[in-house]
């Protein structure tokens, strides 16, 4: 079973999880002189309001004391460093992260901050994972690196075969931080037509045709140019315009994500991510713009620190 886990959409129907839980899985045997292209991020997440996790200053002095590059290249067996929450070749990537490993530099910023080695605030912060061996590996070198400036990790794991407790554990608010991957939802932009009726439904739509009558499309333009009307009655596909970036980021980081288990929230954010989803896919000048402007603003708040990105599939 593979270290990398996902958690997508969970008002969608259980075998979604089971097809995105497998693909994540077969990412583990690419090799990385494959990786060419990536659609996820595998990161250590913040609960941004748990305690002294609540300050900005404090998550910059953990992303500067972690030593990301030989997590990347020890243990994950990656040479591609991210410098970006959104993963490159996606759309608004850019170097947005500009904190490097600084640990001189983490202590004395922790040190004008009032703080101690022996700070009782910086002991017991608890660590969420899972039980595979690469997020042990990560979990205990993350442990490690942040004992150096005086916090102290203890470590909290839950089973890689047991989604549901994972998932209720994520969503109980009771941890400082949890390692998670994600990907973008591969599903966003597929719909499914009925060849007899000319009708197209979203993947997830409770009325779909026949497994004979079904013919599948990439996008809903796509649907539109083949003849195809959308489903008016029962699910109502739109033509948001949304990006592969957006199906990645509005999950993770709109106030009420299915997949924000930070619990971060930006009004900033998600009237960019409101505005995004209404630019039409044509227009890529605008929608780039708009996604350029929400990783400078999630890079300087960081909810989250990308350790590693995941190959696209």
């Amino acid at each position: 079973m593979s270290d990398y886990w996902q958690v997508w959409n969970f008002g969608f129907k259980k075998i979604f999880l089971i097809i995105i839980v497998f693909l994540l899985s077969l990412t583990l045997f690419k090799t990385s002189a494959l990786a060419t292209e990536y659609d996820g991020i595998w990161f250590l997440g913040f609960n941004v309001h748990k305690d002294l996790l609540s300050n900005q200053k404090i998550r910059e002095i953990i992303f500067q004391s972690i030593n990301r590059k030989k997590i990347s290249k020890e243990i994950v067996k990656s040479e591609v460093m991210p410098n970006s929450i959104i993963p490159p070749d996606m759309l608004g990537s850019y170097k947005s992260l500009n904190l490097d490993y600084d640990l001189k530099t983490a202590k004395e910023t922790l040190k004008s901050l009032g703080f101690s080695m022996n700070d009782k605030r910086l002991k017991n912060l608890e660590l969420l994972h899972t039980d595979g061996d690469i997020t042990q590996k990560i979990a205990k070198a993350i442990k490690k690196d942040l004992s150096s400036i005086g916090i102290g990790i203890k470590l909290v794991e839950v089973k890689y075969a047991e989604p549901e407790t994972w998932v209720s554990e994520l969503s109980s608010g009771k941890y400082h931080m949890f390692l998670m991957g994600y990907k973008a939802n591969p599903f966003l932009s597929i719909f499914i037509g009925d060849t007899s009726s000319k009708i197209f439904h979203l993947m997830d739509c409770e009325k779909v045709p026949l497994e004979d009558k079904q013919v599948l499309f990439s996008s809903y333009d796509d649907a539109i140019k083949n003849g195809f009307t959308p489903d008016t009655v029962n699910c109502h596909p739109k033509n948001t315009g949304k990006t592969e970036t957006e199906a990645l980021l509005r999950p993770l980081f709109y106030s009420k994500g299915d997949a924000n288990f930070t619990f971060y929230s930006n009004i900033n954010i998600d009237n960019l991510l409101d505005q995004l989803a209404q630019i039409d896919s044509s227009m890529k000048e605008e929608q780039l713009k708009k996604i350029q402007e929400i990783n400078k603003r999630l890079s300087n708040d960081l909810p989250i620190i990308p350790l590693f990105y995941i190959e696209k599939l």
